[in-house]
């Protein structure tokens, strides 16, 4: 972390930094997440253009390489990004409302998220692997909101398993 604790830029100063950490720290949700930002037309392979918007329920980006940050969501209705490689800049007086997922999927040691000025991040960044952030020099610039999590949630199907279930008659 790289960020002058007196100053009060994350609150609340939770951070828990691991050089160990692997890179799936959302073992199994970042298919889920992608399959619910197929859905909502919300997703960007690797290959094409920035998006244009980051707003949205769920929104996910195989390679934001060349792409910036930029304000999204709402209090109200905070999101989810998911971004597989890349990293991501948001500056200015911009807000970003809900739950950034950095995959680092380019195993970056350095900055992979970076929030300058007064820019802000309301909900919760996570980072794969030995990434980190770089907190702007005024103001908070994380403020965790644990209200993102209730309306994160990813697709998956119902399988049938075979003889776990039976079908009766009608009329008994």
């Amino acid at each position: 972390m790289n960020f002058d604790p007196g100053k009060g830029q994350v609150s609340p100063n939770t951070a828990q930094p691991s050089p160990t950490t692997s890179a799936a720290g959302l073992p199994g949700r970042p298919g889920r997440l992608k399959s619910r930002a197929m859905a909502l037309n919300t997703y960007y392979p690797a290959g094409a253009a920035c998006p244009s918007s980051l707003t949205g329920p769920a929104v996910y980006v195989e390679d934001f390489t060349g792409c910036g940050g930029a304000a999204a969501n709402s209090e109200a209705a905070p999101g989810a990004l998911y971004i597989a490689r890349g990293t991501f800049s948001l500056g200015g007086n911009s807000v970003f409302y809900g739950l950034l997922y950095m995959g680092n999927l380019q195993g970056s040691s350095g900055a992979v998220v970076t929030i300058d000025g007064t820019a802000l991040i309301q909900g919760t960044v996570a980072i794969d692997g030995p990434g980190g952030l770089v907190a702007g020099s005024t103001k908070a610039n994380v403020i965790f909101d644990e209200r993102v999590f209730d309306a994160f949630q990813g697709n998956a199907r119902a399988v049938r398993t075979p003889s776990t279930w039976r079908e009766l008659p009608r009329g008994q």
